[in-house]
């Protein structure tokens, strides 16, 4: 792990941008996220703009996480402008998605995030902090390699909201076709149309961890359902959640 440098260190750095911006970048970074908490709003915004003066390559893990530090400005610095300085980001086709938060790796402070078209992204240590399980509302951050997506989540929906959520990210209508109750699964068949994914094709029958709840052949569900990799690295059907049809 990178040491992080003191103030004066960093300003050493900053002198010498030209010649490694990367590195600089990464210095201020690493910097602001460790003393953000202590310092005043004129000196985080100084260092924010010699970032982007130094006009680094993007999509990036490193501008994502940048931009993770600006949403940590706006709630600290009342005078800090987010929308503003949001419409300066430069990515091609900003856009505001809803996602689901699969699972939380501890050890990277990764949370893993899916959308409705399969495709996975990492959100890495976030400033709004997601619930697993739950649904976020969040920027898809996409680099030109298609490698290690980020997401920037702007927001997370309560009890209140969950509902709502999991229809704007969609479910489908299914059929369960078998129940192994000794196994701990159940086969099921969607019934409804099947969206199209770049991530791969979702089948039309699978089977799914029954978990607590139990099901019954014949029994009509609808399903949180996405594709995901397995150990062996295949992409395969993968139900999140079960809600019953209404």
């Amino acid at each position: 792990m990178k040491e992080v440098k003191d103030f004066e260190q960093l300003r050493l750095s900053l002198e010498g941008a030209k010649e490694h911006p990367r590195e600089t970048g990464w210095d201020i970074y690493r910097y602001m996220k460790e003393n953000l908490e202590r310092m005043e709003s004129q000196e985080a915004r100084t260092l924010l703009a010699c970032y982007m003066k130094m006009g680094l390559e993007r999509p990036s893990l490193l501008h994502s996480l940048m931009l993770n530090i600006a949403l940590r400005m706006a709630k600290k610095f009342k005078n800090f402008q987010f929308d503003r300085f949001f419409d300066m980001w430069e990515y091609p086709g900003i856009e505001r998605i809803i996602g689901y938060v699969d699972y939380y790796d501890e050890a990277r402070k990764f949370y893993h995030i899916y959308d409705s078209l399969s495709r996975h992204f990492v959100s890495v240590d976030p400033h709004i902090v997601p619930e697993v399980g739950g649904f976020v509302e969040f920027t898809p951050i996409i680099p030109e390699d298609g490698k290690f997506k980020t997401a920037v989540v702007h927001r997370t929906f309560g009890e209140e909201d969950y509902l709502a959520a999991t229809e704007a990210f969609g479910t489908y209508d299914a059929i369960v076709t078998h129940v192994d109750e000794e196994k701990g699964f159940f086969g099921y068949r969607i019934t409804s149309e099947i969206r199209k994914t770049p991530e791969g094709t979702i089948t039309e029958e699978g089977t799914a961890f029954m978990g607590a709840a139990s099901y019954r052949k014949g029994q009509q569900l609808k399903l949180l359902l996405f594709l995901k990799r397995g150990k062996d690295k295949v992409k395969r059907n993968y139900v999140a959640k079960t809600l019953a049809k209404r």
